[in-house]
């Protein structure tokens, strides 16, 4: 019973300790938000020029006018008091004198936070009106306005008295998000104000959540992954990289690419790739997604030799198949007599009967076929017939043979045009009356 007692004192403990580690953490805040800098103006010893001062955070960050027409400058003259955190030393003046003063800081690196806000002391300096001041970041290619009203800025009422307040919680959007930001403050009209303490927080962005392959479409050396993304962790997702080696190394994607589908290139037909992507934000490479497997293929061929073709009787003919594609067989319906199709895809040969004849020729691949139908007219040769007179015959002649010849070596074949006077069977005439025929 003693060893259970002493057991459950020691867990208590052990307990008690955990809980009192998470309510000192973030400097009291058991989930305080990251300080991205805290910047006190420094401890200058007297009026200085900004550019001049010593900043508390100047080893890290730049200072300068924002681009104001004026310039404020650093006191050590009634030094912050009275809220949560016034470290009471220097103060950035921002004069009455009517006009434009400004004061920047500069170099900020945010891009591996987000949820960004800001908070900063000031000094106001009317019982009867709040200065007139606008609060805006840079971008990375402009200045943009965070807030520029009484009512945003400011917690007290315009009439509330002079003294150092603590502003209002600002809340920067996500272009904030970025190395090199700017926060500014310019100050027109003719209230002045002095600044100190301005504070930047934001949670820590993490690397992005795994993405899920939903489908690859092969392609020609090529495929097409297509994709759903996981979170950003808090930070822009900038591109992604692709693996095609079952996540042993990965390609990031040129140009950067933040959408769905990513197609890879380069890759051999028929070759099969065990596919993975990952999102990249500023933070890092994100969580790999699962792993497809998929092979690149060529089309299908596309025939685009013309559909017609023309030879001549007892000629040689030839004719070439042409596709796109790389086919790898073809065939076709019958040929005109005479004619063959090789493995070429040439068709050649001698046509030997005249015609006109439709053809289905077809290329072919491992990925499919393509037929069309070709027109292949034979025309009949040009020949002479060589036919020499006939002389006179009588009813009482015996039948005698015809003699004529043709250039193409086809049978010359016989007619009569009056058969009262002569009859005609293969080459042989009868004479069966008196009277002219032609023959």
């Amino acid at each position: 019973m003693n060893k259970v007692i002493n057991f459950i004192k020691y867990f208590s403990l052990v307990v008690l300790s955990f809980f009192a580690c998470k309510v000192n953490a973030g400097n009291g805040s058991p989930l305080a938000i990251p300080t991205i800098f805290s910047e006190n103006m420094g401890t200058p010893s007297g009026t200085t020029a900004i550019g001049s001062n010593t900043f508390q955070n100047s080893a890290t960050l730049t200072y300068s006018s924002g681009g104001a027409a004026n310039p404020g400058d650093v006191r050590n003259t009634s030094a912050s008091t009275t809220y949560t955190g016034a470290s009471g030393g220097g103060n950035v003046w921002l004069t009455s004198t009517s006009g434009e003063y400004g004061f920047s800081i500069e170099s900020i690196n945010a891009s591996t936070y987000n949820t960004l806000s800001l908070v900063f002391g000031y000094f106001k300096n009317s019982a009867s009106a709040h200065c007139t001041l606008s609060v805006d970041f840079w971008n990375g290619t402009s200045w943009v306005n965070i807030a520029n009203t009484s009512s945003a800025l400011f917690n007290e009422a315009a009439t509330a008295a002079t003294g150092w307040y603590l502003s209002k919680t600002l809340s920067l959007p996500a272009a904030a998000q970025i190395s090199g930001l700017k926060i500014r403050f310019i100050k027109t009209g003719t209230n002045a104000i002095r600044l100190d303490d301005v504070k930047l927080s934001g949670v820590l962005s993490t690397v992005p959540t795994a993405p899920t392959i939903t489908g690859i479409t092969a392609g020609n050396t090529q495929l097409s992954v297509a994709f759903t993304g996981g979170t950003n962790g808090g930070a822009t997702i900038t591109n992604y990289k692709y693996s095609t080696n079952n996540g042993s190394s990965y390609t990031a994607c040129s140009p950067a690419q933040t959408t769905s589908p990513i197609v890879i290139t380069g890759l051999s037909n028929g070759t099969s790739y065990n596919v993975a992507i990952k999102a990249v934000n500023s933070v890092g490479d994100g969580t790999a997604s699962n792993i497809v497997a998929a092979t690149p293929i060529a089309p299908s061929p596309v025939i685009s030799s013309a559909l017609t073709a023309s030879g001549t009787y007892g000629q040689a003919f030839s004719y070439s198949i042409v596709a796109s594609n790389s086919p790898t067989s073809y065939s076709s319906s019958t040929l005109p007599t005479g004619l063959s199709l090789d493995f070429t895809g040439t068709i050649s040969g001698t046509p030997s009967v005249p015609g006109t004849y439709n053809v289905d020729i077809t290329a072919t691949n491992g990925s499919g076929s393509d037929t069309k139908t070709l027109v292949i007219t034979i025309a009949k040769a040009n020949q002479t017939i060589s036919f020499g007179p006939l002389t006179t015959h009588y009813t009482t002649d015996a039948p005698f043979n015809l003699n004529a010849t043709a250039t193409s070596g086809l049978t010359v074949t016989y007619s009569s045009s009056n058969t009262g006077v002569a009859t005609v069977l293969n080459n042989t005439i009868t004479v069966g009356g008196a009277g002219t025929t032609i023959i």
